[in-house]
């Protein structure tokens, strides 16, 4: 292993390199023919916490250098954006709203190497309550250690004013650093003991994966700084605040690489966009097509297309602009303001969606070709299984964009959609796995046309049919009422599988795990922390448990023959296809590692089966002597109990379709 710690790459920047050889070469390209490189400080800066914590007053204070109160009634919904310029360095500053309802979108905006601001209440902090410290602080460093573990973390102490004296302000402070290093210094040894109790098995080279995935945790290091105490209030405060935040990055241990080396071009066709926009070129909206912006720069700067894209992916990476090449539908679409974009996410993803349902006009549903009894429809669909009316979208969405002047009907179509496609906001929350498509349940159409085989066949009105006519949002469910009338009770004899999360489950992880399951098995019912699939004879639970602090997923599989070997491995083939989609899902977080157990069958007994290398399902097994073998029929736990290894393992079920797996 090749180490260069203290010697951080400035040519090409890290954001350049994760484009690959092609971007690479790209920018080594411009660097030469550019007659003056630049030296730029970019960071893009966070605002995390908890709702009314203070986020909006220190951003808008911070860009201000002064305070500036924040009112209730215009607390930050979605994410809002401001561009800072400080002591030659460029804040990017993205502030997040503190509702629940808004945290399964911040995957799709939260990315390494950012500076992040955490507020603190301090003034409804309880230092006796566990659970404060959990809302407040914990919470928040644990996905950030999960999403982004090598990132810089200054906690903000906010609400000064209104603790009960300097003494109260003291204590708080205290008891959060000590409990912020004392969770740090757990996370460490906990991995640690992990890593030893794997060593010391039977057979180590069986977790060998396990291990090597606990060891890159381990050389993760989130860095957490000293809480810092600002008064909103004071002047004095604000500018101690942004003096702090100047020095803690440009601290070259905390962010080696923030001093970028670019080619001049890249500082011109920024400039140049912002031209563009402040001069009407573009529309106010910011959204343009790359082929106009490519003949623009193609004609002016006479520049190659494929270093244009190099650059526009640089912005992309630290926050200038938004341009999802990777979505098949969207990569034609270069947002040149992210805040419009966000701001069209605030119509959907919000914490008081339900009113905003209420409050369309009857206006407005005659322009859309309703009636008042669909929106109480939408309502009780979106109040009972989540789902929203696509309909029900493009009127909150149009509102929306009214609100901003943006009315022009196609801009409407191309972000809302039609009656035949869903619209780029919709591809991009199915994108980033925020909502699933699903059909509105309509009766039978009896002037169908006849099926002719052979012969194409046409709906005769393609809304009925359409496979987009509505979403649902899981993050919305509220119970798990109609998953359990369709699965009862737990058995005995279901196959049962734990897996657990080190150190937790990420929060939004098992709603996108829905979203990712649900098209492979259409037949489903989904809740709020509990999902029931049926293919064929073959039932499965996925669900949610915290055991004593253990957090894990159970994937729970019955069928009508628990005898039949082939039924079995039916079972055990669905609870792959779901692990496969979990594990494809966990990449996402870095800091996030996974361990795979069997629970013994006996009644009331406490034994498990620890997986191996479960990836590898063609020679998946667990721990001890009866498991090294695939001729042995039977397994053992510590506490004597025997059963059949395939009820508790898949083992060499799969070991003939390693062809069939190796496709897939």
């Amino acid at each position: 292993m090749f180490k260069a710690t203290g010697n951080p790459l400035r040519k090409p920047p890290e954001d350049i390199c994760i484009g690959g050889l092609k971007d690479i070469r790209s920018y080594f390209t411009m660097l030469r023919a550019s007659s003056s490189p630049v030296t730029v400080k970019t960071i893009k800066t966070m605002f995390l916490g908890s709702s009314m914590a203070g986020k909006s007053t220190l951003c808008r204070s911070f860009q201000s250098s002064s305070p500036v109160e924040v009112d209730v009634a215009d607390r930050t919904v979605g994410i809002e954006i401001v561009e800072v310029e400080k002591g030659g360095v460029r804040f990017l500053c993205w502030d997040f709203a503190g509702q629940e309802e808004y945290y399964i979108t911040h995957h799709v905006f939260i990315t390494p190497q950012a500076f992040v601001i955490l507020a603190i209440d301090l003034s409804s902090y309880d230092p006796s309550n566990p659970q404060s410290f959990e809302e407040h602080v914990s919470f928040w460093i644990s996905n950030i250690q999960l999403r982004v573990p090598d990132s810089v973390v200054l906690p903000v102490g906010t609400h000064v004013d209104q603790c009960w004296d300097e003494m109260d302000v003291d204590r708080k402070k205290e008891h959060i650093n000590s409990e912020l290093q004392r969770m740090l210094t757990d996370r460490t040894e906990t991995l640690q003991e992990l890593k030893k109790t794997l060593q010391e098995s039977d057979d180590p080279s069986l977790y060998s994966d396990q291990m090597n995935d606990l060891s890159r945790l381990t050389h993760y290091k989130l860095k957490v700084l000293d809480l810092l105490l600002v008064d909103c209030t004071k002047p004095e405060d604000i500018l101690k605040f942004q003096d702090h935040t100047l020095k803690e990055v440009t601290n070259k241990e905390n962010f080696p690489s923030i001093e970028r080396t670019l080619p001049g071009i890249y500082q011109e066709v920024e400039k140049e966009i912002q031209d563009l926009l402040r001069e009407d070129d573009i529309p106010q909206h910011g959204r343009v097509s790359l082929s106009d912006l490519l003949d623009i720069y193609i004609s002016q700067k006479e520049l190659d297309p494929e270093n244009i894209k190099c650059i526009l992916r640089y912005f992309h990476r630290i926050g200038v602009i938004v341009w999802y090449e990777e979505i098949k539908s969207l990569k034609d679409d270069v947002f040149l303001k992210p805040s419009v974009l966000i701001t069209l996410f605030k119509a959907i993803i919000r914490h008081d969606l339900e009113k905003q349902i209420k409050d369309i006009t009857m206006q407005q549903l005659r322009r859309m070709k309703v009636l008042n009894k669909h929106r109480e429809t939408w309502l009780s669909d979106y109040k009972d299984k989540a789902t929203l009316h696509n309909v029900a979208i493009s009127i909150l969405v149009q509102k929306e964009l009214e609100s901003l002047d943006l009315d022009d009907p196609d801009l409407v179509k191309e972000i809302v959609g039609n009656g035949n496609r869903p619209g780029s906001l919709l591809c991009l929350l199915q994108h980033f796995e925020v909502c699933l498509p699903t059909k509105i349940t309509s009766p039978l159409n009896p002037e169908a046309p006849e099926f002719h085989p052979n012969q194409r066949w046409k709906a005769s009105n393609p809304i009925v049919y359409d496979p987009d006519s509505a979403c649902m949002f899981p993050s919305y469910l509220q119970n798990n009422d109609r998953v359990f009338e369709r699965w009862g009770e737990d058995k005995l004899s279901d196959l049962n599988i734990h897996i657990y999360f080190i150190p937790e489950i990420p929060y939004g992880f098992f709603h996108r795990l829905v979203i990712k399951t649900c098209p492979l098995y259409p037949t489903n019912w989904v809740g709020k922390d509990q999902c029931f699939f049926t293919s064929g004879k073959t039932q499965t639970l996925v669900k949610v448990k915290n055991v004593e602090g253990d957090q894990y997923i159970n994937i729970r599989c019955r069928t009508e023959e628990q005898t039949d070997k082939n039924e079995i491995k039916k079972s055990w083939q669905m609870v792959r296809e779901i692990m496969r989609k979990m594990d494809q899902l966990a990449q996402e977080w870095p800091g996030l590692v996974q361990h795979v157990h069997s629970p013994c069958k006996e009644y009331g007994c406490s034994g498990y089966f620890r997986w191996g290398d479960w990836k590898d399902w063609e020679e998946s097994s667990g721990s001890g002597k009866s498991d090294s073998s695939t001729k042995e029929e039977k397994v053992i736990c510590h506490n004597g109990h025997t059963r059949r290894i395939e009820l508790i393992y898949p083992k060499g079920l799969f070991s003939s379709d390693s062809t069939e797996n190796q496709a897939a």
